[in-house]
């Protein structure tokens, strides 16, 4: 076996050298005690009302956040005409948010998923319905009461 050339090494080492010193993402990590409070607070067990409470409010940040949004596709316009309620009611925006629903979520984030997969469904039957809401005149319930309150009834209403 031949040894490497002068010039094979030269071109070897800094190869090395990338492969031997940590990378800027490990070289930045937390502070460990740091990284033990995030992961405590996010796996700490809050009360039924605030864990929902806590979920609604991620998504109340989610319909925010995608508030200005559009349908982003070949064809918009077609887009908006032929979706009956436009990206406002659509299933593209609620999936949008589901996509980041709990992220923000400090205190009771692992939780805050669990009952995402739990009550998807719930979610899904609020966003649907919302729209029929407004047509009948009625007041639009806001999801926590929705939610929280009348469906599975783990808080009081506000203002009480």
């Amino acid at each position: 076996m031949a040894s490497p050339t002068k010039l094979q090494l030269l071109i070897m080492l800094p190869l090395l050298l990338l492969l031997l010193l940590p990378s800027p993402a490990s070289s930045a990590t937390e502070d460990p005690k740091a990284k033990a409070r995030k992961e405590e607070r996010a796996s700490e067990k809050l009360s039924p009302c605030a864990a929902c409470s806590a979920l609604t409010r991620s998504f109340e940040k989610g319909m925010a956040r995608t508030a200005r949004g559009k349908l982003e596709g070949g064809d918009t316009d077609w887009e908006e005409r032929k979706q009956v309620t436009g990206y406002a009611r659509s299933e593209v925006r609620f999936v949008e948010i589901e996509e980041e629903l709990c992220k923000d979520v400090d205190r009771g984030s692992q939780q805050c998923h669990q009952n995402h997969q739990e009550w998807e469904e719930d979610l899904e039957e609020w966003w649907r319905e919302r729209p029929a809401e407004e047509a009948k005149g009625e007041e639009d319930k806001g999801l926590r009461q929705w939610l929280c309150v009348e469906r599975l009834e783990v808080c009081c209403p506000e203002d009480r």
